[in-house]
Protein backbone atom coordinates (compact mmCIF):
# COMPACT_ATOMS: atom_id res chain seq x y z
CA UNK A 1 0.00 0.00 0.00
CA UNK A 2 1.52 3.22 -0.99
CA UNK A 3 2.29 5.96 1.79
CA UNK A 4 -0.89 8.38 2.40
CA UNK A 5 1.13 11.44 0.79
CA UNK A 6 1.61 9.42 -2.52
CA UNK A 7 -1.97 8.33 -3.04
CA UNK A 8 -4.60 9.42 -5.11
CA UNK A 9 -7.27 11.11 -3.74
CA UNK A 10 -10.83 11.27 -5.97
CA UNK A 11 -13.49 13.69 -4.75
CA UNK A 12 -16.52 12.49 -5.24
CA UNK A 13 -20.08 15.09 -5.03
CA UNK A 14 -22.71 13.66 -2.73
CA UNK A 15 -26.27 14.27 -3.08
CA UNK A 16 -27.78 13.67 0.59
CA UNK A 17 -24.79 11.54 1.63
CA UNK A 18 -25.96 9.68 -1.64
CA UNK A 19 -23.15 8.94 -4.84
CA UNK A 20 -25.74 9.14 -7.66
CA UNK A 21 -24.81 7.09 -10.45
CA UNK A 22 -21.82 5.20 -9.25
CA UNK A 23 -19.63 3.44 -11.29
CA UNK A 24 -21.00 0.04 -10.47
CA UNK A 25 -24.23 0.12 -11.38
CA UNK A 26 -27.17 -2.14 -12.92
CA UNK A 27 -30.25 -0.92 -14.31
CA UNK A 28 -31.68 -4.14 -14.99
CA UNK A 29 -34.91 -5.34 -13.34
CA UNK A 30 -33.81 -7.98 -11.88
CA UNK A 31 -29.98 -6.14 -11.27
CA UNK A 32 -29.07 -6.12 -7.73
CA UNK A 33 -26.30 -2.79 -5.94
CA UNK A 34 -25.25 -2.68 -2.82
CA UNK A 35 -22.50 -0.69 -0.63
CA UNK A 36 -20.92 -1.99 1.81
CA UNK A 37 -18.45 -1.45 4.93
CA UNK A 38 -15.70 -4.17 5.00
CA UNK A 39 -13.80 -5.14 7.68
CA UNK A 40 -11.66 -8.06 8.75
CA UNK A 41 -13.56 -11.34 10.39
CA UNK A 42 -12.20 -14.98 10.30
CA UNK A 43 -16.07 -16.15 10.62
CA UNK A 44 -17.05 -14.49 7.60
CA UNK A 45 -16.96 -16.11 4.11
CA UNK A 46 -13.29 -15.05 2.58
CA UNK A 47 -12.38 -13.50 6.02
CA UNK A 48 -14.47 -10.14 5.23
CA UNK A 49 -17.58 -8.97 7.27
CA UNK A 50 -19.98 -6.79 5.36
CA UNK A 51 -22.34 -4.10 6.52
CA UNK A 52 -24.26 -3.49 4.07
CA UNK A 53 -25.91 0.35 3.63
CA UNK A 54 -28.98 1.68 2.56
CA UNK A 55 -29.69 2.49 -1.69
CA UNK A 56 -30.93 5.90 -2.57
CA UNK A 57 -34.56 6.51 -2.43
CA UNK A 58 -34.96 8.51 -5.41
CA UNK A 59 -32.48 8.17 -7.86
CA UNK A 60 -29.90 5.52 -7.98
CA UNK A 61 -27.35 5.62 -5.44
CA UNK A 62 -26.12 4.25 -2.73
CA UNK A 63 -25.64 6.21 0.51
CA UNK A 64 -22.22 6.85 2.55
CA UNK A 65 -24.12 8.39 5.51
CA UNK A 66 -23.03 5.36 8.62
CA UNK A 67 -19.62 5.61 6.82
CA UNK A 68 -16.15 7.31 8.20
CA UNK A 69 -12.93 8.17 7.46
CA UNK A 70 -10.77 5.19 7.26
CA UNK A 71 -13.48 2.99 6.14
CA UNK A 72 -12.79 0.41 3.99
CA UNK A 73 -15.95 -0.60 1.64
CA UNK A 74 -16.68 -2.80 -1.56
CA UNK A 75 -19.34 -1.67 -4.16
CA UNK A 76 -20.99 -4.26 -6.36
CA UNK A 77 -23.67 -4.82 -8.63
CA UNK A 78 -24.76 -8.03 -10.44
CA UNK A 79 -26.98 -7.71 -13.51
CA UNK A 80 -27.47 -9.07 -17.10
CA UNK A 81 -26.11 -7.70 -20.54
CA UNK A 82 -27.79 -6.96 -23.57
CA UNK A 83 -26.86 -10.17 -24.86
CA UNK A 84 -28.36 -12.38 -21.69
CA UNK A 85 -25.45 -12.90 -20.05
CA UNK A 86 -25.18 -13.08 -16.05
CA UNK A 87 -21.81 -10.14 -15.08
CA UNK A 88 -20.86 -8.84 -11.96
CA UNK A 89 -19.12 -5.84 -10.93
CA UNK A 90 -16.85 -4.20 -7.90
CA UNK A 91 -14.78 -1.46 -6.65
CA UNK A 92 -13.16 -0.83 -3.52
CA UNK A 93 -12.16 2.17 -1.71
CA UNK A 94 -11.10 3.51 1.35
CA UNK A 95 -12.29 7.09 3.01
CA UNK A 96 -9.96 9.93 3.37
CA UNK A 97 -13.14 12.72 4.40
CA UNK A 98 -16.90 12.07 4.09
CA UNK A 99 -19.40 14.76 4.56
CA UNK A 100 -23.17 15.06 3.32
CA UNK A 101 -21.77 16.91 -0.06
CA UNK A 102 -18.44 15.79 -1.03
CA UNK A 103 -16.85 11.97 -0.39
CA UNK A 104 -12.85 12.05 -0.70
CA UNK A 105 -11.56 8.52 -1.33
CA UNK A 106 -8.72 6.00 -2.34
CA UNK A 107 -9.38 3.55 -5.09
CA UNK A 108 -8.19 -0.17 -4.31
CA UNK A 109 -7.28 -3.34 -6.26
CA UNK A 110 -8.83 -5.90 -3.88
CA UNK A 111 -10.93 -6.19 -0.71
CA UNK A 112 -7.23 -7.31 1.20
CA UNK A 113 -5.76 -3.61 -0.29
CA UNK A 114 -8.88 -1.78 0.81
CA UNK A 115 -8.71 -3.39 4.74
CA UNK A 116 -4.74 -3.06 4.61
CA UNK A 117 -5.28 0.83 2.99
CA UNK A 118 -7.85 1.12 6.11
CA UNK A 119 -5.23 0.61 8.53
CA UNK A 120 -2.30 2.74 7.14
CA UNK A 121 -5.34 5.61 6.67
CA UNK A 122 -6.20 5.62 9.67
CA UNK A 123 -2.90 5.87 11.30
CA UNK A 124 -2.27 8.88 9.30
CA UNK A 125 -6.04 10.98 10.04
CA UNK A 126 -4.49 13.74 12.04
CA UNK A 127 -2.06 14.78 8.72
CA UNK A 128 -4.96 14.69 6.28
CA UNK A 129 -6.56 18.23 7.55
CA UNK A 130 -3.50 20.37 7.12
CA UNK A 131 -2.87 18.37 3.32
CA UNK A 132 -6.20 19.05 2.38
CA UNK A 133 -6.13 22.87 3.78
CA UNK A 134 -2.59 23.31 1.83
CA UNK A 135 -4.25 21.61 -1.55
CA UNK A 136 -7.23 24.22 -1.58
CA UNK A 137 -5.07 27.32 -0.71
CA UNK A 138 -2.50 26.28 -3.88
CA UNK A 139 -5.82 25.70 -6.38
CA UNK A 140 -6.82 29.10 -5.01
CA UNK A 141 -2.96 30.60 -5.80
CA UNK A 142 -3.84 29.24 -8.97
CA UNK A 143 -6.68 30.66 -9.79
CA UNK A 144 -5.92 33.75 -8.76
CA UNK A 145 -2.99 33.97 -10.87
CA UNK A 146 -5.15 33.43 -13.74
CA UNK A 147 -7.69 36.13 -12.76
CA UNK A 148 -4.58 38.39 -12.47
CA UNK A 149 -3.22 37.58 -15.79
CA UNK A 150 -6.52 38.00 -17.30
CA UNK A 151 -7.10 41.31 -15.47
CA UNK A 152 -3.38 42.32 -17.02
CA UNK A 153 -4.35 41.19 -20.77
CA UNK A 154 -7.74 43.13 -20.32
CA UNK A 155 -6.14 46.36 -19.48
CA UNK A 156 -3.41 46.49 -21.85
CA UNK A 157 -6.15 45.85 -24.61
CA UNK A 158 -8.07 49.21 -23.15
CA UNK A 159 -4.58 50.94 -22.90
CA UNK A 160 -4.52 50.23 -26.67
CA UNK A 161 -7.78 50.96 -27.33
CA UNK A 162 -7.61 54.48 -25.66
CA UNK A 163 -4.41 55.17 -27.71
CA UNK A 164 -5.57 54.15 -31.35
CA UNK A 165 -8.88 56.00 -30.27
CA UNK A 166 -6.96 59.69 -29.35
CA UNK A 167 -4.68 59.06 -32.34
CA UNK A 168 -7.82 59.12 -34.52
CA UNK A 169 -8.50 62.07 -33.01
CA UNK A 170 -5.37 63.78 -33.28
CA UNK A 171 -5.37 62.85 -37.11
CA UNK A 172 -9.11 64.51 -37.41
CA UNK A 173 -8.08 67.47 -36.26
CA UNK A 174 -5.31 68.03 -38.26
CA UNK A 175 -7.03 67.31 -41.56
CA UNK A 176 -9.82 69.63 -39.91
CA UNK A 177 -7.39 72.50 -39.06
CA UNK A 178 -4.58 71.90 -40.79
CA UNK A 179 -1.96 72.55 -37.99
CA UNK A 180 0.74 71.21 -37.71
CA UNK A 181 0.70 68.95 -34.45
CA UNK A 182 3.47 68.15 -32.15
CA UNK A 183 5.71 65.07 -33.01
CA UNK A 184 4.01 61.87 -31.17
CA UNK A 185 4.94 58.55 -31.91
CA UNK A 186 1.29 56.98 -32.01
CA UNK A 187 0.41 53.47 -31.02
CA UNK A 188 0.24 51.90 -34.67
CA UNK A 189 3.42 53.36 -35.50
CA UNK A 190 5.07 51.99 -32.33
CA UNK A 191 3.82 48.81 -33.23
CA UNK A 192 4.79 48.09 -36.57
CA UNK A 193 8.12 50.18 -36.36
CA UNK A 194 10.18 47.75 -34.31
CA UNK A 195 13.50 50.15 -35.16
CA UNK A 196 12.12 53.30 -33.38
CA UNK A 197 13.72 53.96 -30.16
CA UNK A 198 10.85 54.70 -28.05
CA UNK A 199 9.26 51.12 -28.70
CA UNK A 200 12.35 49.53 -28.36
CA UNK A 201 12.51 51.15 -24.57
CA UNK A 202 9.35 49.93 -24.22
CA UNK A 203 9.63 46.88 -25.19
CA UNK A 204 13.38 46.10 -23.62
CA UNK A 205 11.09 47.01 -19.91
CA UNK A 206 10.48 43.76 -17.99
CA UNK A 207 8.89 45.64 -15.23
CA UNK A 208 5.03 45.08 -15.64
CA UNK A 209 4.47 48.66 -13.66
CA UNK A 210 6.96 50.50 -15.04
CA UNK A 211 5.95 50.02 -19.15
CA UNK A 212 2.27 50.59 -18.04
CA UNK A 213 4.21 54.20 -16.96
CA UNK A 214 5.44 55.06 -20.22
CA UNK A 215 2.07 53.84 -21.63
CA UNK A 216 0.29 56.39 -19.49
CA UNK A 217 3.10 59.16 -20.78
CA UNK A 218 2.40 58.39 -24.36
CA UNK A 219 -1.30 58.82 -23.69
CA UNK A 220 -0.79 62.32 -21.55
CA UNK A 221 1.24 63.40 -24.36
CA UNK A 222 -1.45 62.76 -27.24
CA UNK A 223 -4.26 64.50 -24.74
CA UNK A 224 -1.92 67.66 -25.22
CA UNK A 225 -1.14 67.33 -28.35
CA UNK A 226 -5.09 67.05 -28.80
CA UNK A 227 -5.48 70.10 -26.52
CA UNK A 228 -3.46 72.15 -28.30
CA UNK A 229 -5.50 71.30 -31.52
CA UNK A 230 -8.60 72.05 -30.24
CA UNK A 231 -7.07 76.04 -29.09
CA UNK A 232 -5.88 76.59 -32.37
Amino acid sequence: MAPIRHMTWITQKLHQWAWINPPVWSSHPNGQNFLAKISPDDTSPQGIAREFQPRAKDAPGLVFRKLAPSDAFEMGSVGVDEAGKAYKQRLYGVIIKLNREELVWVQSESALDALAGSVNISQHLPEIGPIQTLQKQLQHLRATADQTQTRIEEIEMQIKTVLEEEEKVIQARVEETGAIATPVVPYSILKQAPEHDLLRDIRNIKDDKQREEMLVMMRRMLQTVTKGLDEN
